[in-house]
């Protein structure tokens, strides 16, 4: 069971970053811009077009990091780490691409600059999260650790040499 001291020990990168997917979900509710013609009007959420793939990544986020808060995840902190920075960079990327494809489209609502102030806040907690796991290093020794299983599993999968 997750106690209030296990979200207190959480480092402030994670904190921020769990805080800015959150309220980004909230925010991808609200409208993002809308269109006047005459005397009708429509608005559209974050949800229109690409944004519900984004949103959607960054609710893979909050699960995941629930997950880890709740120790469903693996125990390897960097590895962790590092899994939470991707995913949420992933997100991060979706939604700056959503946030550019709204720009040209009608008046910008207010959620809109909301959202565009939370995936700023979302990407330096990510930045920081993934320089709190080691950064640049860590992630290359994931792929030398990923590579080196990769060639004992080949090893492991060959058939004996004939005569031997």
């Amino acid at each position: 069971m997750t106690t209030q001291a296990d979200l207190q020990a959480l480092p402030t990168p994670r904190k921020l970053a769990l805080g800015a997917a959150a309220l980004l979900i909230v925010n991808s509710f609200l409208p993002w811009y809308h269109v006047s013609i005459g005397g009708f009007s429509a608005s559209q959420s974050g949800w229109h077009q690409f944004g519900a793939i984004a949103w959607i990544v960054v609710i893979g986020y909050v699960v995941w990091e629930a997950a880890r808060i709740a120790k469903f995840a693996p125990n390897e902190e960097r590895q962790a780490d590092l899994i939470s920075a991707g995913v949420g960079g992933a997100g991060l990327l979706l939604g700056v691409i959503f946030l550019i494809q709204r720009i040209s489209d009608g008046s910008l609502g207010f959620a809109f600059f909301l959202g565009l102030v939370l995936l700023a806040v979302f990407g330096y907690a990510l930045f920081q999260q993934f320089n709190a796991a080691g950064g640049q290093e860590a992630l290359k020794a994931a792929q030398e650790q990923a590579a080196a299983r990769r060639a004992a599993s080949k090893d492991d999968q060959q058939p004996p040499a004939p005569g031997a």
